[in-house]
């Protein structure tokens, strides 16, 4: 099912990037409450794809990281002044219902990632002083006294 976004606008954003005939179109809903990411599951002949609108910095840290832990990054494009992403699609379980075994694996994952890089001379995302000013930002908006406090 796709909702919002037709599917023929779908397809010509997957085309922009990979010349494949698609064959299913599957809006990703959010997991914790009703409504749809800007995410859809693009399956054609020969693969399975997420297709994502991104933002810029998104886009950039799949463009500086080169890990086995990450989905493989297609190509990008632009369609009506928002950016598409086209990685590969991985399936697997929700996190939020993950066994310590996995939550195991995807640790040691963000280890393998954070080893390669941390002592990398260039920034990868936004800065501790921009992220910084983005949460005192949304803790204005919490309205939640253990949320803000946590914040």
């Amino acid at each position: 099912m796709v909702t919002n976004m037709k599917e023929k606008s779908i397809k010509s954003i997957v085309k922009k990037i990979v010349d494949e005939e698609i064959l299913s179109i599957e809006r990703r809903k959010y997991e914790d409450y009703e409504g749809y990411y800007n995410v859809w599951k693009v399956v054609s002949n020969n693969n399975s794809y997420i297709l994502k609108q991104a933002t810029i910095d998104e886009l950039n840290n799949y463009n500086k990281l080169n890990s086995d832990s990450l989905p493989k990054l297609y190509g990008h494009t632009k369609y009506y002044n928002k950016t598409y992403i086209l990685i590969q699609f991985i399936n697997g379980i929700n996190l939020n219902e993950a066994t310590k075994e996995n939550v195991i694996k995807v640790l040691d994952s963000l280890i393998s990632i954070q080893e390669r890089y941390w002592n990398h001379s260039g920034i990868i995302g936004i800065s501790f002083e921009e992220k910084l000013s983005k949460v005192i930002k949304r803790k204005e908006y919490l309205c939640d006294e253990i949320l803000e406090k946590a914040y």
